[in-house]
C-alpha cells in the first residue's frame, strides 16, 4: 500500500511540474505573439512612413523602406518563434495530460484495493458474527 502512496505522490509530483512547464510554454508562445504583433504593427506604420516620405525626399524613403524590411522580417521571425512555442506548448500539454491520468490511475488502484480490504474486513465480521452465533445457539441447547 506504500508503495502505491509513494507512486500516487510521483505521480503527482510529476503532474504539477509538467502543468508548470505548460504554464512556462504557454506564456512564452503568448509573448512572442504579442512581440509578432507588435512588430508587424511597427513594419506597417514604416511603410506608411516610406509612402509619405516617397513623394518628397528619396533617400529617406530607401532608409524607411530598410527599416521596414528589417522590422518585417523580425516579425516574421517571431511569428516562427511563436508557432514553435504553441508546439512545445502542445506538447507539455500532452505530458501533463498523461502525468494527470497516471496519477488518476494511481488513484483508482488504491482505491479499488481500499474497497477490496473494505469488503474483506465486513466478510470477515460477518462470519465471526455468525461462528459467534452459533456458539451461542449450541450453548442454549446443552
Amino acid at each position: 500500500m506504500r508503495g502505491l502512496d509513494a507512486l500516487l505522490k510521483i505521480a503527482a509530483a510529476a503532474e504539477d511540474r509538467a502543468q508548470g512547464a505548460l504554464a512556462a510554454a504557454v506564456r512564452d508562445r503568448d509573448a512572442a505573439r504579442a512581440e509578432a504583433a507588435a512588430l508587424a504593427e511597427r513594419a506597417r506604420a514604416a511603410r506608411d512612413a516610406v509612402r509619405e516620405l516617397e513623394r518628397g525626399a528619396r533617400a529617406a524613403a530607401l532608409e524607411h523602406r530598410r527599416y521596414a524590411s528589417a522590422l518585417a522580417g523580425r516579425a516574421s521571425r517571431c511569428r516562427a518563434r511563436a508557432l514553435e512555442a504553441e508546439g512545445v506548448a502542445d506538447g507539455r500539454a500532452g505530458a501533463y495530460r498523461e502525468a494527470r491520468q497516471r496519477r488518476e490511475a494511481v488513484g483508482g488502484v488504491i482505491a479499488a484495493r481500499q474497497a477490496a480490504v473494505r469488503k474483506l474486513r465486513a466478510h470477515r465480521e460477518e462470519r465471526e458474527l455468525g461462528d459467534a452465533a452459533q456458539r451461542t445457539r449450541k450453548e442454549k441447547t446443552r
